[in-house]
């Protein structure tokens, strides 16, 4: 109950404090709909549905903030340390659910997407209840286990397909060792996978639809060993990486692997009690892991760092097993220490600094100085999905340039324009600001149009940015004083 409450103090404190950006707006925008329309747009996502329909009845409950919108990402970390205390416990004793708890709530990146409006937390929970479920219902053979686990499997798949994926090769793996070792209880473990792969399948033509348009449209970048070594350390670096947390960051999981992978050789050299779950822990984040690798290689880029959130209690399970039934505790209290020093200082910061960007400032800035009337050039969906939310009165204009498969979907709201005539869309209009940007590679375009004499400055710009954002931002007023001529 201690480290439970510890948790909800950090995860609760500060949780409105930062500003939405682009992927939080994009779940703004999405609750903001009926279910059926949820249903819907997820169909032009890359994730499935459950975390929006979710966080649906739970805005539709406390209205849409930016506390409200991130309350649930608070409930699925909590979930995930709540495991510690339940099934861990079961599986490892006191100290063993102790161990797992307080190495969620130390993990840097635990924080950060505890306070994010996305579906990551709850990614971890499902994926992690489904390994240790899985576990308990192949060697102890409760139905209660065999319930949660099918539920666990549900979740899984309709929250994040890193979390399915995961799941379904923890639940493959363990349900391959009951064929083998316990046959009595097959028909009850079968049955715990084919139900929620029947529930699964209305999503499933989604699913594929979903990939290809995915695989069309992305945005992740190539696979290289720096792409690897990112996602390697995230778990102790910041949500959106800097530089000065790799080394530490690189300690830190290091300790985290050494430690699996020494609880997983010992407990089963020596024939621990409970060290099977400590397999499926590792088993299950080193396969997930590696088959992104591969099929970034072979087929499409799939590899971001943040995706490696839905697997990181897979490994801070065999991590908890070797510091409480492994190694002596002093060591164990030992390396506690190491990653408090190195978790401590970092949490400290999540909390202090601003990463998302400073659209509240902007939109503060707008609301002062600006009226409904003025009109929003935007070159990045970075700027657009922030402003919308928090300037849903003012007319916005993404452009978009008219390429060969460019196929924008509509979001943020009936005062959103896509489109590329952008001469025609400035035509009439006196009142036109051009939102700049920094550090992406589309934010060139603003510069270009300025360069060109396309769009002429009529004032002084105002900017906006913070120390550790990687963002920042730029509201330049213009006036069309040649026609663009750009791609349409």
């Amino acid at each position: 109950m201690g480290v439970l409450l510890l948790a909800g103090a950090i995860y609760l404190t500060g949780l409105g404090r930062e500003a939405l950006w682009l992927d939080e707006a994009y779940t703004a925008d999405m609750v903001r709909q009926t279910p059926i329309a949820i249903w819907r747009t997820a169909l032009n996502d890359c994730h499935p549905p459950l975390y929006y329909l979710s966080l649906w009845g739970l805005v539709g409950a406390l209205g849409v903030s930016p506390v409200s919108l991130r309350l649930l990402s608070v409930l699925g970390a909590l979930a995930l340390v709540l495991l510690g205390a339940g099934p861990v416990r079961r599986a490892w004793g006191a100290w063993g659910g102790l161990c797992f708890a307080l190495l969620v709530v130390v993990t840097p990146i635990m924080l950060a997407m505890a306070q994010e409006a996305r579906m990551y937390t709850w990614a971890a929970f499902f994926a992690t209840a489904t390994s240790v479920y899985a576990y308990l219902a192949a060697v102890g053979g409760r139905r209660w286990d065999f319930v949660a686990l099918a539920a666990s499997l549900f979740g899984a798949a309709y929250t994040h397909y890193w979390a399915l994926v995961a799941a379904a090769l923890v639940s493959s793996l363990v349900f391959a060792w009951v064929l083998v070792r316990r046959r009595d209880r097959a028909i009850s473990f079968g049955l715990a996978l084919v139900v929620p792969a029947l529930l699964f399948l209305p999503w499933v033509r989604s699913l594929a639809r979903q990939l290809n348009g995915c695989l069309v449209n992305s945005w992740i970048s190539e696979i290289n060993l720096s792409v690897i070594g990112k996602t390697f350390i995230y778990p102790f670096s910041f949500k959106f990486s800097r530089s000065e947390t790799v080394a530490a960051g690189a300690l830190a999981v290091g300790l985290l692997a050494a430690l699996a992978v020494a609880g997983v050789v010992l407990g089963v050299r020596r024939r621990q009690p409970g060290a099977g779950l400590a397999v499926v822990g590792l088993a299950g984040y080193g396969l997930t892991f590696l088959s992104a690798i591969v099929l970034s290689y072979a087929v499409h880029p799939i590899l971001v760092s943040r995706y490696i959130v839905p697997v990181l209690g897979l490994l801070l399970l065999p991590v908890a097993f070797a510091l409480a039934r492994v190694v002596p505790r002093p060591i164990a209290l030992a390396a506690f220490g190491v990653l408090a020093l190195i978790a401590v200082p970092m949490l400290v910061q999540v909390q202090r600094e601003r990463f998302n960007g400073p659209m509240d400032e902007v939109a503060a800035y707008v609301r002062q100085n600006l009226t409904t009337d003025d009109v929003f050039v935007h070159v990045s969906m970075h700027s657009l999905g922030p402003m919308a939310y928090y300037l849903p009165e003012n007319q916005h204009f993404m452009y978009i340039p008219a390429m060969p498969g460019t196929n924008p979907a509509r979001f943020f709201g009936p005062r959103v324009t896509f489109g590329s005539d952008i001469d025609a869309y400035l035509r009439g209009r006196s009142r036109v600001w051009l939102v700049g940007c920094r550090s992406l590679a589309e934010c060139e375009t603003a510069a270009d149009w300025l360069a060109a004499g396309k769009l002429q400055p009529i004032g002084e710009a105002a900017s906006f940015s913070y120390p550790y954002s990687w963002l920042a931002v730029s509201l330049i007023p213009v006036e069309q004083r040649a026609r663009l001529n750009l791609p349409r």
